[in-house]
Formats: structure tokens, C-alpha cells, sequence
């Protein structure tokens, strides 16, 4: 999307009304400022209890093998959320057979607008502002959802099985890939 047609979007709820950028869907009612504040504030870290870092939320794998699965941990990454302009060529597949997801990743880094408003950047592992919650946007049927997850990653053998940074110290990707098989479950079953 153009950045035109992105502030065509945008006016249509000038107002602030549900489904605006500034005001989106809660998922699942699940409020990012609230929670994060909360947590901030308990000094305890996120666990999203609607989709917990466990196998449930994986969905059927059926690529990995025995004993990739018995090997199977969830991790929080502990370096950056996303370096100053990302890029396309920083974002590599994992074991989560699903192109598509990479090629839209890597057409999001060329709109530096469109990404902000998919990846906010109100947020990041500084430990200040660490509570192990993170959240993205989708724009679907006309509104914008906003999706909060907690920052655990499955791993096997080091490795993520989602997405990952060539560099491996950058996480919006795998962050944001985790939010949308949140959102939209069947995603991960359409490989």
C-alpha cells in the first residue's frame, strides 16, 4: 500500500473510532498499554494465557522431526526488537514452511510508514520498558486490529522455528510472525 492510499486509510477514521490506528480492535480484549503498565508496575514479566508459549500454539508441525520436538523450548530473545531501518534482506525463513509471510515481512521494510503502523515502536527490550509483552497491527476488513502477544519464541536446537534476523539480534520479524498465527490461526495450517 502506497503512503497515499495509507492516509486514505487513516482518514476514514479521523474520528478515533473503533478500528482506527489510534483506537484499534483489542484481539481477544486483551489492551497493550493496560497490561504492559500492569506488569510494569508488579515487576513480572507477560505470559499470554490465550496463546501460550506451548505446543497448543504451534498448531501441527509436521516437518519437524521426534526429536526436534522433544528438543522444543520457548525462550525470551533478550537483544533488540528492530534496529533503525530494516530491511528485506535482513529477514530469513525458518522452519515454518510459509514464503508468503516472508514476502510480505520484506515488502512491509520498503514503507517506512506502513510499518510503523504495523510495528509500533512504542516499544523494546530496554529494561526499563520491559515487561515481555509486545503487540502489532493488522488492517482487516476495514479496521485495524491490534494484537498483543508475550515474547516467548519456540526454538529447537537454537534455533527459532519461526522467521528470524540474519544477523540474529533482531526480533520484530519473529514477533510479528507469532502475532499473526495469534490472530489468524489458520494461517500456520495453510503451507
Amino acid at each position: 500500500m502506497s503512503e497515499k492510499n495509507t492516509g486514505v486509510v487513516n482518514l476514514r477514521y479521523r474520528d478515533g473510532s473503533e478500528g482506527s490506528l489510534f483506537n484499534p480492535v483489542k484481539f481477544n480484549n486483551q489492551d497493550y498499554t493496560q497490561l504492559k503498565n500492569n506488569h510494569l508496575e508488579r515487576n513480572c514479566l507477560f505470559v499470554d494465557s490465550t496463546f501460550p508459549p506451548n505446543g497448543c500454539s504451534l498448531g501441527d508441525l509436521p516437518y519437524l522431526d521426534n526429536w526436534e520436538e522433544d528438543h522444543l523450548k520457548w525462550l525470551r530473545p533478550a537483544l533488540t526488537f528492530c534496529k533503525e531501518g530494516a530491511s528485506r534482506f535482513n529477514v530469513c525463513q525458518g522452519y515454518i514452511n510459509n514464503s508468503w509471510f516472508l514476502a510480505a515481512l520484506s515488502s512491509l521494510t520498503f514503507n517506512q510508514t506502513m510499518m510503523n503502523q504495523v510495528v509500533p515502536t512504542n516499544q523494546s527490550f530496554l529494561d526499563y520498558d520491559y515487561a515481555g509483552i509486545f503487540h502489532f497491527r493488522f488492517w482487516r476488513f476495514g479496521k485495524w486490529v491490534d494484537v498483543v502477544i508475550d515474547d516467548f519464541l519456540p526454538m529447537t536446537d537454537n534455533h527459532l522455528l519461526s522467521v528470524f534476523s540474519q544477523d540474529g539480534h533482531e526480533f520484530w520479524a519473529a514477533l510479528l510472525e507469532k502475532a499473526y498465527a495469534k490472530y489468524d490461526p489458520a494461517s500456520e495450517d495453510s503451507q
